[in-house]
């Protein structure tokens, strides 16, 4: 049972909000190497797409829905050419506060929309810091933000996106609940509902710890009162466009829309690309002959490393499998990082569901039972990323293992600075 009360004190709130070492470094430094690879790197490779090299400096953070979002921001939800509202898909937030931050600073989107998602995910991570510090252990928590700060999604956490922000809003909600902090949770549960449509796995997920460990009403309450973001935008959309789900509607509008966790049909694509490599779409033959060959010295390596395990030094095996990891990312580098989320991911959650609670335990069930079966502009491997659970899963798998962190991390590292260079020169489409 958990005592309800209204707000933490402001010396908690002082000790909580403080970024120590361990976070401030790993969140500094892995963002200095996102903004070399995106604005310094990228522009002076080779590019084949002539728009896409207009669009390099700082436009280059905008790629992806940065460019949606600074659409609404600016002008609002607008029809395009077709009389069709596409930017209705996304939800509206982050924009709106791009657009406070716009007019405060006399600055442009692209400026605000960093500032917000930057500043958000180093205040997510900090929150999340102190909080399975008090919990579990300052090793777990020292070693899960090193993981997230250098993976390589933690990418959008740098781009003018809403990754930071609604990391940054999961991350109180569910902390002010387990500490029963119930008007927090109610009031940030309905900022994450008004920021990604997501938010809404909060509500089973607060209503079902509240009756798996007998709290007291409140936190029904503030459960049920998580909704009221996603209630007021689709009140929104009902006046404006008379259609209270025309954000559902308007997936099909996006140029692109990503597919569902249980797409097997796109997951078929990705492992047969992973196994076989890129495949002419005329012809229907492998564009390279090479692919397949190294994929399966690849996987003879991992055989060996894993039959003759004991032959080789506990602190030199870690370093054999990132580089092998490292050189299957050079040949399948969004397929592999989609797996390693996805895959990794669900091992992990299942291997440490009993240590992770009731609270962490039932919203990485309600994340995945969304990302499984609705749509939405958000791809799965990052729909995965912000699920709070995983992440404090891996610190609790690096902690167990020394001999691990270093290579773990400094192979993450050098996965975000690929992806990096790929996204900035739209080799890989977000």
């Amino acid at each position: 049972m958990v005592n309800a009360q209204q707000f933490p004190s402001l010396t908690t709130l002082q000790t909580v909000l403080k970024p120590p070492m361990e976070v401030w470094q790993p969140w500094l430094f892995s963002r200095l190497l996102i903004w070399v690879a995106m604005g310094l790197i990228a522009p002076n490779l080779p590019i084949a797409n002539s728009v896409l090299a207009e669009r390099l400096g700082w436009g280059v953070f905008l790629l992806g829905d940065g460019q949606w979002y600074g659409q609404i921001a600016t002008a609002g939800y607008l029809q395009d050419a077709a009389r069709q509202f596409p930017s209705v898909a996304f939800f509206p937030l982050y924009p709106i506060l791009s657009a406070v931050l716009m007019q405060l600073g006399q600055m442009p989107f692209v400026f605000a929309g960093l500032l917000l998602n930057n500043l958000a995910f180093l205040l997510a991570l900090t929150i999340l810091y102190h909080w399975v510090t008090g919990r579990w252990n300052g090793t777990v928590a020292k070693w899960m933000i090193a993981a997230i700060a250098w993976f390589p999604l933690s990418l959008f956490g740098t781009l003018a996106d809403a990754d930071g922000l609604f990391l940054l809003l999961n991350v109180v909600t569910l902390q002010s609940f387990s500490r029963g902090y119930y008007g927090l949770a109610a009031g940030f549960g309905a900022l994450a509902t008004a920021t990604r449509s997501m938010g809404l796995s909060l509500m089973p997920t607060l209503v079902s710890a509240a009756w798996q460990q007998r709290r007291s009403p409140l936190a029904y309450w503030a459960g049920g009162l998580s909704l009221i973001g996603f209630v007021l935008y689709s009140l929104y959309c009902g006046l404006r466009f008379g259609d209270l789900f025309a954000f559902d509607r308007a997936l099909a509008w996006l140029p692109q829309r990503p597919p569902s966790l249980l797409d097997w049909g796109a997951w078929g694509q990705t492992l047969l690309g992973g196994i076989v490599g890129p495949i002419d779409p005329v012809t229907g033959r492998l564009q390279s002959i090479w692919y397949p060959i190294q994929f399966c010295l690849i996987e003879i390596s991992f055989f060996l490393i894993w039959r003759f395990k004991e032959l080789i030094r506990p602190m030199v095996r870690p370093w054999l499998v990132v580089s092998l990891m490292l050189w299957f990312w050079l040949l399948w580098p969004l397929g592999l990082v989609r797996t390693l989320t996805v895959v990794g991911g669900l091992y992990l959650f299942w291997n440490h569901r009993a240590r992770l609670g009731v609270l962490l335990t039932n919203y990485t069930f309600w994340s995945l039972l969304w990302l499984a079966f609705s749509q939405s502009p958000l791809s799965p491997e990052r729909g995965i990323f912000a699920i709070v659970a995983l992440p404090i899963a891996l610190g609790f798998w690096l902690a167990k293992r020394p001999y691990w962190r270093i290579p773990v991390v400094m192979g993450f590292s050098l996965m975000l600075f690929g992806t990096a260079v790929l996204v900035a020169q739209g080799q890989w489409v977000l």
